[in-house]
């Protein structure tokens, strides 16, 4: 359920805990051997470096939630000055958060080998709105410069104790020293969850006593439990090849309120089960209650049906109208900020929007259609121990006809029905029935993903090559050569998109061979240079399409899963003819790889013949997702694809 005031009435209290912050340091207790570092020894490519993240929880006499936070960041280099751009996002909605006290100061050695400090000024920070219900403080740490220290720290301030910070131990620097307390009174019962691949060095709970004291004077002793979290050396987490949301791997605590319960009070729940998760969305006034008929989307709905008999033809009619009616604004989330006809009229919404107009106007024309909530891939995986809305933050639609289920998203016109984009493919999405029933769906497709070439090369005597190259391909292949093929510059599009690190190939015309499947489509090709060549010898690298020309796994070891967006299955045939006099003089050999889950293939044959050469690569990738125990495998297949790629064929003139 989506976080909220909690009604706290019954008493007002005064909380006096002490908070003591193992590796923190008072502002400007800087030494000089900080200031005179250079490299940071446990990380030498680090471009800066996180010397502490000290963060405390604690509520104050009107139960509200304040969250203390203090960060040290040395800089190493001159791209670690982007570590001094901060940035301070808060909620600006019921329950509202405050952002107070913001203080920030650098640190550096002037040339007489003493520490100077620059302070932030009052006037040096920005306030901007992020979205309807959020907003940011943003500032630049003053007079940072290459070999700086500086500190910042704040105060958020919250209405509802629902609001714990989730809290990161890890970010894109090295963290020496990241520590985060929270202390909670007797009444509230917390979920928490922790995430990552870094152990802690400490992981403490303790019971306290403490008093609360009542407006007229009276007394109510309780207990309470404090929780303290450190890590120490938790390494930068880097972009990766093949790697999901960041936010996925970062170690990280998050507390959840659960319920809670006064003195001679009944217990209150706020961490719904997800049947009453469905039910408060369906009754939201900007989800559910946006689902109502109307004459407008009605009437539309008919007219695009009209005359249409058949459930999925009407689906897929519907699917193409919402889709070239309505654009993408580029934006996710969840709720529905005007009426769903409101929204039709201006051409424009979020995702979420979009389908939601999709989902009325499948209704309207009398399918059985419900949506479906997500988190999409940028935005992380559900974590399904915490019904919360505050995790979903895009909707597709879940059509069923004669028991088969569809899911669609209408965000873009190009899009074929049944491909659901890769950004949405991120584990399971809840339906929103009606019935408030709890039902999730695997997000994925059922549309297989491959490509298939067809090349046939001609090599003249002078060593220069032309030919075409027909290409058969469904799924995610198929959508993204259709987008290529839509441009202005067709044949341009194609040469940069097929044909990448080709630097002297034209593609002279490009033709779809069937305009009801874009999938398949031929284009004509050659070559403005020639062959590297003596009047003896040629040499050709065939691969073409598809090359690998040099493996992305680069690192020794690897501790988060392998991730691509979708599986698929490459097949491409290449026939190269010979010019007359001449054969093949050196070939490589043949070769073949399989992973030992049976989830990847790699295959490459290669045959001479009198006349030509044929070839066929084959590079297929049976699932989305690898752990890192097959690392070593996956990185030594692409090692030896990209070796394989480079090989050349050597051509002789024959002696006559």
């Amino acid at each position: 359920m989506t976080k909220r005031v909690i009604p706290l009435a019954l008493l007002t209290i005064l909380f006096s805990q002490n908070f003591v912050a193992g590796q923190q340091q008072d502002f400007g207790d800087v030494s000089k051997s900080i200031l005179e570092m250079e490299v940071y020894e446990k990380d030498s490519t680090a471009d800066a470096v996180v010397l502490f993240d000290v963060g405390e929880v604690y509520v104050n006499e009107q139960l509200e939630v304040r969250f203390k936070r203090h960060v040290r960041i040395k800089v190493l280099t001159d791209k670690g000055l982007e570590a001094g751009d901060i940035a301070i996002s808060f909620r600006d909605d019921d329950p509202e958060q405050e952002i107070k006290r913001i203080k920030a100061e650098s640190y550096f050695l002037a040339e007489n080998g003493k520490m100077e400090k620059e302070k932030l000024g009052r006037r040096d920070k920005f306030e901007n709105e992020v979205s309807e219900n959020w907003k940011e403080i943003k500032f630049t740490i003053p007079a940072l410069k290459k070999g700086s220290v500086f500190d910042y720290s704040y105060e958020m301030v919250s209405e509802s104790p629902v609001d714990i910070p989730d809290w990161f131990f890890q970010n894109k620097y090295p963290t020496v020293w990241s520590e985060f307390s929270l202390s909670i009174p007797e009444w509230f019962n917390y979920l928490n969850y922790f995430r990552g691949y870094h152990n802690f060095t400490i992981n403490d709970r303790e019971r306290y006593n403490d008093a609360a004291i009542f407006r007229g004077g009276g007394r109510l002793d309780y207990e309470g439990t404090k929780y303290h979290y450190v890590m120490k050396d938790v390494p930068a987490l880097s972009e990766e090849p093949y790697m999901n949301a960041r936010v996925n791997f970062l170690a990280q605590v998050r507390f959840q309120l659960q319920s809670y319960q006064f003195p001679n009070d009944f217990r209150k729940n706020v961490l719904n089960t997800w049947p009453l998760l469905v039910e408060a969305v369906n009754d939201s006034d900007n989800y559910g209650k946006r689902m109502k008929s109307s004459s407008l989307l009605k009437s539309k709905a008919l007219e695009v049906t009209d005359g249409i008999e058949d459930q999925a033809e009407k689906m897929i009619s519907l699917y193409k109208h919402v889709g070239e009616a309505m654009e993408w604004d580029e934006t996710y989330g969840l709720f529905v900020s005007d009426d769903l006809d409101d929204i039709y009229k201006t051409g424009s919404g979020s995702g979420s929007e979009i389908n939601l107009i999709l989902t009325q106007m499948l209704k309207e024309a009398g399918l059985e259609a419900n949506p479906v909530i997500l988190s999409t891939r940028g935005n992380g995986e559900i974590i399904d121990i915490y019904p919360i809305s505050d995790q979903f933050n895009h909707t597709i639609v879940l059509v069923k006809i004669d028991e088969k289920d569809y899911l669609l998203d209408a965000k873009n016109e190009l899009r074929p029905y049944n491909l659901l984009p890769a950004s949405v493919l991120n584990g399971r999405g809840l339906v929103i029935t009606e019935d408030n029933s709890v039902t999730w769906v695997e997000l994925k497709n059922d549309l297989k993903n491959k490509l298939s070439s067809l090349i046939n090369i001609r090599i003249a005597e002078d060593g220069k090559m032309s030919g075409s190259v027909e290409s058969t391909n469904t799924g995610f292949p198929a959508y993204e050569y259709t987008q290529v093929l839509t441009g202005d510059e067709v044949n341009k599009d194609v040469e940069e998109f097929v044909f990448t690190g080709v630097n002297d190939i034209t593609v002279d015309s490009t033709t779809i061979i069937n305009q009801d499947d874009p999938g398949l489509f031929q284009y004509q090709i050659h070559f403005s240079s020639e062959l590297e060549s003596t009047d003896e010898i040629m040499y050709l690298n065939p691969m073409l399409i598809e090359s690998i020309d040099e493996n992305p796994f680069i690192r020794k070891q690897r501790t988060y899963p392998i991730d691509y967006e979708y599986d698929f299955e490459k097949t491409v045939i290449m026939t190269y003819f010979l010019p007359q006099g001449w054969s093949v003089d050196e070939i490589p050999q043949s070769k073949a790889y399989k992973l030992s889950n049976g989830k990847g293939f790699y295959r490459r044959l290669l045959q001479a013949s009198e006349g030509f050469i044929t070839i066929r690569y084959d590079f297929n990738i049976g699932a989305n997702r690898f752990q890192p125990a097959i690392y070593d495998e996956i990185k030594f297949m692409y090692e030896n694809i990209a070796q394989d790629n480079a090989e050349l064929i050597v051509l002789k003139k024959d002696v006559e």
